[in-house]
């Protein structure tokens, strides 16, 4: 996969969730959570992010589990310009999948479902920064 997470220091074990059996998620993967508990690849900007897939899961393989990080330190392209500091949303489209940029300034998307992480470098557009994931921590 392009673009995905890579971990840089892992601050608590992966999480078991959910996710569809005949669907495939690559390692590194942000991944959105939807009632019950399941999780899938995100493919909207906004979408409430759960965490990273620290597994693969291949599609139609029989389970219907994948391990999560909900926290830790890892390496993340954006989309646009971000200052170190600035919490971090997520970015999609078909060319730039598993990007993030910076909430500002619309403060309706300051918010632990739609912020999970924060820019721990200044970069720039589809650069690769270090950020800090920190799922339901407003983000910071």
């Amino acid at each position: 996969m392009t673009y995905e997470w890579t971990l840089v220091k892992q601050t608590s074990l992966p999480i078991m969730f959910t996710c569809a059996e005949g669907t495939g998620i690559a390692k590194g993967t942000l991944l959105k959570i939807a009632d019950p508990a399941t999780v899938s690849k995100s493919t909207s900007e906004g979408d409430v992010i759960i965490g990273v897939a620290a597994a693969e899961k291949i599609a139609s393989n029989g389970t219907t589990q994948i391990p999560v990080h909900t926290s830790g330190y890892f390496k993340a392209y954006l989309s646009g310009a971000i200052v170190a500091g600035e919490p971090l949303m997520n970015y999609y489209d078909a060319t730039y999948q598993n990007h993030v940029h910076a909430a500002w300034p619309t403060q309706s998307l300051l918010s632990g479902g739609k912020t999970f992480g924060m820019a721990l470098e200044t970069g720039a557009n589809t650069e690769s920064i270090r950020v800090l994931l920190n799922v339901g921590g407003a983000g910071a």
